[in-house]
């Protein structure tokens, strides 16, 4: 399964915008696509009360995803229902390590962010694979043709943005950025934020790193800015109207850990746009963005 996009759905007009954005990438990818529902415990000891209550879940599932294995069908995608009893979060991560990419929608009050840290940044600070966090309020048509301006900070519109430090994680996030964004006909913008005055040529590497993105992508529009303030700030004033946003598993100026801490939170909850978190253990030639 790991050529399979896994997304997560419950009924909520955010999973349902989470299956349209799955719905988009495998058929990009030429990836088969899993529509995944968790079933938590119902909180009886009768097997009997417990075995209909998961018969209702299953007919529940089945119904919520007839429009999106219609869409599938329609689209060539090889697509299948998976009903999983357990809280959203555990069922998540586990399949995880079966699937390429995981997606799930966020909502604010309800569905997979009602309770944000423990499915979705959960899901994002665990997961085996990549995670995508598609906003609720995230369109399919937004991008019309022609309304991609050129590159620079403040028009950023339908860019993919990676959000990158000097480490040995940025060359992988930056060519899955690259990758992202030659799939999508977009421009790619890489972002590093450095401390308040610091220059904008503040970042001596990233240069030499999109040197190699446009010698592999030759038509491919890529830039590099550094950006001076507060990094969850910055990052998500960057992506804001982007298609995407990649950031890595392992933390944006010098901050360990991101999607653990509140920088990530800040990044996830506040950016309007979706976001791809690429793990460092799955930074390897069989996770590439190509399929």
């Amino acid at each position: 399964m790991e050529n399979t996009v896994l997304v997560g759905i419950d009924g909520s007009s955010g999973s349902a915008g989470a299956a349209a954005w799955a719905l988009a990438e495998a058929e990009a990818l030429r990836w088969s696509i899993v529509f995944a529902q968790a079933v938590p415990p119902v909180g009886v000891v009768d097997p009997e009360v417990e075995a209909g209550y998961f018969r209702g879940a299953v007919g529940e599932a089945e119904r919520t995803s007839a429009p999106f294995l219609a869409e599938a069908e329609e689209r060539g995608i090889p697509a299948e229902v998976q009903v999983v009893a357990g809280h959203a979060k555990d069922v998540l991560i586990s399949l995880s390590s079966r699937v390429g990419l995981v997606v799930v929608g966020r909502r604010h009050r309800t569905g997979y962010t009602s309770r944000f840290g423990s499915v979705s940044a959960a899901l994002a600070a665990n997961s085996s694979c990549w995670t995508a966090v598609v906003p609720e309020t995230w369109g399919q048509d937004r991008w019309a043709a022609g309304s991609v301006p050129a590159s620079g900070r403040g028009r950023f519109l339908g860019h993919v943005i990676v959000g990158v430090d000097e480490g040995p994680e940025a060359p992988t996030l930056i060519a899955v950025a690259a990758e992202m964004a030659q799939r999508h006909g977009a421009p790619l913008s890489a972002v590093t934020v450095g401390r308040d005055g610091a220059e904008q040529d503040g970042a001596p590497w990233l240069p030499d790193l999109l040197l190699r993105i446009r010698e592999k992508h030759p038509q491919l529009q890529c830039a590099g800015f550094t950006l001076t303030g507060t990094p969850a700030d910055e990052i998500t004033e960057a992506a804001s109207g982007a298609r995407l946003l990649v950031i890595g598993s392992r933390g944006l100026s010098g901050i360990s850990g991101i999607v653990r801490g509140s920088v990530s939170q800040a990044i996830l909850e506040g950016t309007s746009s979706p976001v791809l978190v690429v793990p460092s253990r799955t930074t390897s030639d069989k996770h590439r963005a190509s399929g």
